[in-house]
């Protein structure tokens, strides 16, 4: 994520009395009269990184506009999300999920979180693809594969799984896709009917609901030098299906080869690995697997779906994913 340097942060600014009067403190720095170097995070005009010039402490403040309380809502809720997460024991390295350090809803800050430095999935995507790393990309897969399995391992619930959720989901895509005019009615009616077939078999409900992140993309992971995930963006937390996060990482892989190489089977062997490698850290071996394996495709095709609402990708992409959702749905289906 690039950034914008804007300067230093004024001394009559009400943020800089709360940087140094309780966010330092309450991570144990003291500084005196400190100065506070400002950047705006690339991606929203919202999102700032603040650096003490000493110490080098660095935080990210997360804003909303007073007249937006859906946004104020969302980020309360990230910082709820942030709490409970450590709480339930991702608060250690090599599970980790960023720190929260307050909010202060006068200033319209929603959310202050420690910045950690690394680089997110879609970096070692690239350099598999453009540098040939594949052994690397693997290893960060199954890093993250290990942090969803011990993320989903924390639920402390034994809910059976509801499935109308994820079929709803589904539903949602679709419409949207149809305002888009990326779907006509005839191809919303056949992905419907598929959709609907899945949702139907017995198989899709055989789990219990577990803690999603619910926003697994390959920018809401990041990995430090040494080994470890640390995640961030828990804005989307909640209970839900496993597959929701698991099948959201192989569809961003089938997504992220595809559009960068064209080749729609480029990203197998990293989505079987990263299966495999969910599965194992799960400790529940073959049942596991083949419990993800058989409903991966419809949540790989709904990510797929999710994914070909961004009006930023070329029109051919977008066409393409919504294909490959298609027979992706229609190929799992005859699997046994």
């Amino acid at each position: 994520m690039s950034e914008a340097y804007l300067g230093t942060l004024a001394y009559k600014d009400p943020l800089y009395d709360y940087l140094a009067a309780d966010v330092m403190p309450g991570v144990e720095i003291d500084v005196k009269d400190p100065v506070f170097h400002v950047s705006r995070l690339s991606g929203s005009n919202m999102v700032y990184k603040y650096t003490e010039e000493r110490s080098e402490l660095s935080v990210i403040g997360k804003f909303y506009a007073f007249d937006r309380p859906d946004k104020a809502r969302r980020l309360m809720a990230e910082f709820e999300n942030l709490k409970s997460a450590r709480g339930l024991g991702l608060a250690t390295m090599p599970n980790y999920v960023v720190r929260p350090l307050g909010q202060r809803k006068n200033m319209g800050l929603g959310l202050l979180e420690e910045f950690v430095q690394g680089k997110d999935l879609d970096h070692y995507i690239r350099r598999a693809i453009y540098e040939g790393r594949h052994g690397r990309l693997m290893h960060r897969l199954g890093e993250l594969a290990t942090f969803l399995a011990e993320m989903h391992r924390k639920a402390g619930f034994t809910r059976p799984l509801d499935i109308r959720p994820s079929l709803g989901y589904f539903e949602k895509m679709l419409g949207n896709l149809l305002k888009k005019r990326m779907l006509d009615e005839d191809m919303a009616k056949r992905l419907r009917k598929l959709g609907n077939t899945w949702t139907g078999r017995g198989f899709m409900s055989r789990d219990q609901e577990v803690i999603i992140h619910g926003d697994a993309t390959p920018t809401n992971f990041l990995f430090p030098k040494q080994d470890g995930v640390v995640a961030i963006d828990l804005e989307r937390m909640k209970r839900g299906d496993r597959m929701f996060d698991v099948g959201m990482v192989c569809g961003e892989l089938k997504h992220a080869f595809m559009w960068r190489t064209g080749n729609r089977f480029a990203s197998e062997p990293y989505i079987g690995h990263f299966l495999k490698e969910y599965a194992d850290a799960t400790g529940l071996g073959d049942r596991m697997y083949w419990s993800v394996v058989r409903r991966n495709p419809f949540y790989m095709a709904v990510t797929e779906l999710r994914i070909a609402r961004n009006d930023w990708l070329d029109h051919g992409h977008r066409l393409r994913l919504i294909r490959e959702a298609e027979r992706c749905l229609s190929w799992g289906l005859d699997v046994k």
